[in-house]
């Protein structure tokens, strides 16, 4: 059964939006977001930013209403505490790994102040007890569970609450499954479950993922490689289709970028053999060629540091000097990002095609390091970028 692509998906930015309103919704009128879609699209990345985020946004917003009370205390990996007022690491659920004990808990025994024996449910470490807390209770892989932990899952979703445990009302559940029709071991789901979620179909988006890849450091190349020459292979629907064991899709490109920041790294010797097992080799091949040309862009230096104009408004030439810009941007100190922000702005300026004066602001603004630094020094450009998004 060939993979049907929805009509109605949502990308990242848009699933995003959809998890801060539900958020808001009171606890019991809430339908529970479940997020459907194929490998690789980034459902659990984006739950993981959605977190992060969310815990950037309210823990500023309670200490600027004087509301420090509701905070509460979280230990990160390198055992630093610190206040918050959303947990940045959603508990991340893999429901494939599970046995219905590891949701449920385990039975103990106690007498109560009648002496009667009792059973009552120890429950799972994974699972927040602190009144306080708020955060992201994520079920993953929900729909590989065998049914007896999916089972164990209604208390959470319908009730959300673990036996004696009630979670905090802004606790939000979400959850996050494959396809049947792609995933031979996945399971459809009861009634039961699917009249207690909110359906969420997520697609991949290559804009919205080449505005995070600037941000998050991806190897330029890579970003312009999918958006000037190659987008079909941004998520390659007909290599999933084929059940192929290399799958060009946003976490493989991500592993793809690893190779390539690798210390003196030689493409043109080494990429296929290295990452052939990973988009292909066709793929790979691709890429290579690509790389081997990159040299026609234009240097971005002559735009950030020289201060000239962009040579080319065609798709490849603006594209590829624009995202090396931006990529080169984003690891710069201070003083050389204040030159290069009045210089890229500038050359953005004098652009004739209002397409790519749209997307170049938009990239700008989006760019959490670029974003901060120009709402901070240069607060008449941000609103400027503003208004060439909505021209």
């Amino acid at each position: 059964m060939a993979y049907v692509h929805p009509q109605n998906g949502q990308n990242i930015t848009k699933v995003k939006q959809l998890l801060e309103k539900t958020l808001k919704i009171p606890q019991h009128l809430r339908a529970t977001p479940f997020i459907w879609g194929p490998y690789g699209i980034g459902k659990s990345e984006m739950i993981r930013q959605f977190a992060q985020e969310q815990c950037e946004k309210l823990t500023a917003q309670y200490i600027s209403e004087g509301r420090e009370d509701e905070l509460f205390e979280i230990t990160d990996k390198n055992g630093q505490s610190r206040m918050v007022a959303f947990d940045p690491v959603p508990v991340d659920i893999r429901l494939s790994l599970k046995d219905s004990g590891d949701i449920q808990g385990l039975p103990c025994f106690h007498v109560d102040k009648n002496g009667v024996k009792r059973t009552t449910w120890a429950v799972p470490e994974c699972f927040p007890s602190d009144p306080k807390w708020k955060g992201i209770i994520f079920f993953d892989e929900f729909n590989l569970g065998q049914m007896n932990v999916i089972n164990a899952c209604y208390q959470v979703l319908a009730e959300f609450q673990l036996e004696a445990i009630k979670f905090n009302p802004e606790v939000l559940v979400v959850c996050a499954g494959n396809y049947t029709d792609i995933a031979p071991n996945a399971i459809e789901l009861p009634q039961g479950i699917n009249t207690r979620v909110n359906h969420i179909d997520m697609v991949a988006d290559l804009d919205v993922w080449v505005d995070w890849a600037m941000s998050a450091g991806i190897n330029p190349q890579i970003i312009t490689f999918l958006k000037t020459a190659h987008s079909d292979k941004f998520y390659d629907y007909e290599a999933l289709d084929k059940n192929t064991r290399e799958l060009p899709n946003p976490r493989a490109w991500t592993r793809v970028s690893a190779f390539l920041d690798l210390p003196n790294y030689n493409p043109e010797q080494e990429l296929v053999s290295d990452v052939g097992g990973i988009i292909g080799d066709h793929n790979a091949l691709l890429l290579k060629s690509y790389i081997k040309d990159a040299s026609r862009f234009q240097d971005p230096n002559e735009i950030l540091r020289d201060g000239k104009d962009f040579k080319a408004e065609s798709i490849n030439g603006f594209y590829g000097c624009f995202i090396n810009c931006v990529s080169k941007m984003a690891v710069m100190d201070d003083k050389n990002l204040d030159t290069a922000v009045m210089n890229l702005y500038k050359a953005v300026s004098k652009l004739t095609k209002r397409e790519l004066k749209a997307f170049a602001a938009r990239s700008l603004v989006n760019n959490n390091r670029i974003r901060s630094f120009i709402e901070t020094e240069h607060t008449d450009i941000i609103l400027n970028l503003a208004e060439q998004i909505t021209l």
